[in-house]
């Protein structure tokens, strides 16, 4: 209690850890850290510790436009939403074509390879699809070769808008 008589002594304080008393000096920056962040801390502490790194790094991811969904809802039959949505995880990230194997830039699904994916009757495949080109969810191109030996094989691609959707 005597050093409290020198006037550079500004207080005590007593370290819960050790239960040692601390002077406070004149010009001393004091942090006071209350019980409750300690414990915040040790919990981010043990949460940082439980991550697995490098988890889902060998996933492939789609995003759709949070704008785009109220949209497609609105304009688009339930039927066609779900085709949209289910269709996402065969969008190519490179070219917006939708893919059988997006990570190893895949063969392009046809018409018959979505209605096989889908579960969908031809016909009734045809008209959806042709109903998401037609409402500009989707669009079909031909594609051709850079090869001249090859120039009379025309693919027939879906695209997507970009717009709506994207890797």
């Amino acid at each position: 209690m005597n050093d409290l008589v020198d006037n550079n002594i500004k207080g005590i304080y007593i370290d819960t850890i050790t239960g040692e008393e601390k002077y406070v000096h004149l010009g001393d920056q004091v942090n006071i850290i209350r019980s409750n962040s300690i414990t915040a801390v040790q919990r981010k502490s043990d949460r940082e510790k439980n991550l697995i790194h490098g988890f889902n790094s060998d996933k492939t991811y789609v995003k759709i436009y949070d704008e785009a969904i109220p949209v497609l809802q609105k304009y688009l039959t339930p039927p066609e939403f779900k085709l949209v949505i289910c269709l996402a995880p065969h969008v190519n990230f490179e070219d917006c074509i939708i893919r059988k194997n997006t990570r190893i830039n895949g063969d392009p699904l046809n018409l018959k390879d979505i209605c096989s994916l889908f579960g969908y009757k031809y016909d009734y495949g045809r008209k959806m699809i042709r109903n998401l080109i037609n409402k500009g969810i989707l669009a079909k191109v031909d594609v051709g070769s850079i090869y001249k030996e090859y120039d009379n094989n025309k693919t027939e691609v879906y695209l997507v808008n970009p717009f709506i959707y994207f890797r």
